[in-house]
């Protein structure tokens, strides 16, 4: 939380990191988990802040995504010691 807070600023890569740790908890700590934009919603996070803010995380180099067009994002949680 706090590289995601480091790395974002005061943007939305601490939501976005907050909902990624809410998902892999329920996922039993999964390391890669689907981001659905309901989630986000939730958490006050619109689309184009949500696009921002992984953006943020994987430049940190905290996740590494994987996108395709009209699905969720496919997010990989990254540990520290893997972060560029």
């Amino acid at each position: 939380i706090c590289a995601a807070s480091k790395a974002s600023g005061h943007g939305s890569g601490v939501k976005v990191a907050i909902a990624l740790w809410y998902l892999s908890g329920l996922n039993r700590q999964a390391r890669t988990v689907k981001l659905r934009g309901s989630v986000l919603r939730e958490m006050g996070v619109d689309r184009h802040a949500g696009y921002r803010g992984l953006e943020a995380l994987e430049k940190a180099g905290l996740v590494s995504v994987e996108r395709h067009p009209g699905r969720n994002p496919v997010v990989t949680i990254l540990d520290t010691g893997e972060a560029k």
